[in-house]
């Protein structure tokens, strides 16, 4: 039994390197048809390492890249706000969204993120969900290796500094709320880009007034919806309600 299980270990490590392996060619040979620009085939490339599960933020930073030297404004910013959202805090991306911004006609003017918004965001990404879960294990385990060792139902064969072992669990307890508020805002669903020209209106009905018309490329935030209606929020605050065909929701590990 024992060497059944090292041999699914040592199996599932092979398969793995063998996977990381293949998605680095394949990238490789992406960049270098990007460099020859033969950007629509590798898009095609790069498209289908996301389909296949990679959320590398690189990755979504080439698929902007390639979508906006083909011209795409909406898909172009639709995967740099993807690889945004994996680093928030990267300069290069938030100047690519910029630049792409610039390309919309009468885009809408944002306001500016509160400075504790963004250094929250930032925490956040410093590890995916899997990582802060990772870390409150950790903790875990030595909060539960003190405890023991405090009641004498161990040896204390490695010395572990501390005798608090609840500051260990706390921290632990933590890390699994900090992983949590991770996924969430890894995989909150409220963002979308619109991708077509559509009408912004001020009720969720044909016959009501347009606000505004917004272009392809403009980000908006989800905040009700009514049958094919989405009430939405722009990034000037100013909130109306447009067609849910119009949106496309930026999400991690889709296309």
């Amino acid at each position: 039994m024992k060497s059944f299980l090292v041999s699914i270990f040592f199996v599932s490590i092979a398969c793995c390197v063998h996977a990381a392996s293949a998605s680095k060619e394949l990238n490789t040979k992406a960049a270098l048809l990007y460099s020859e620009g033969k950007y629509a085939e590798a898009l095609e490339i790069w498209n289908g390492l996301v389909s296949s599960g990679n959320t590398d933020p690189n990755l979504y930073f080439n698929i902007g890249s390639a979508e906006s030297l083909l011209g795409h404004v909406p898909e172009s910013i639709l995967a740099f706000e993807k690889a945004k959202r994996l680093k928030p805090g990267d300069d290069v991306i938030s100047e690519a969204i910029k630049q792409e911004r610039a390309k919309i006609d009468n885009a809408v003017i944002p306001v500016g993120s509160f400075f504790l918004i963004e250094g929250y965001r930032d925490f956040l990404a410093i590890f995916r969900p899997g990582g802060w879960v990772l870390m409150a294990l950790l903790f875990g385990i030595i909060a539960l290796w003190q405890w023991l060792v405090s009641i004498k139902a161990v040896e204390n064969y490695i010395h572990i500094p501390g005798k608090k072992y609840w500051y260990c669990a706390v921290t632990g307890i933590f890390c699994v709320l900090i992983g949590f508020l991770s996924y969430h805002q890894l995989h909150k669903d409220d963002e979308a880009i619109v991708m077509t020209t559509c009408e912004c209106r001020k009720a969720a009905s044909a016959e009501s007034p347009i606000n505004r018309i917004l272009n392809p490329g403009e980000k908006v935030r989800k905040t009700d919806r009514i049958s094919d209606w989405n009430k939405v929020s722009l990034l000037n605050l100013d909130e109306c309600w447009i067609k849910t065909g119009c949106l496309k929701p930026v999400e991690i590990g889709s296309r």
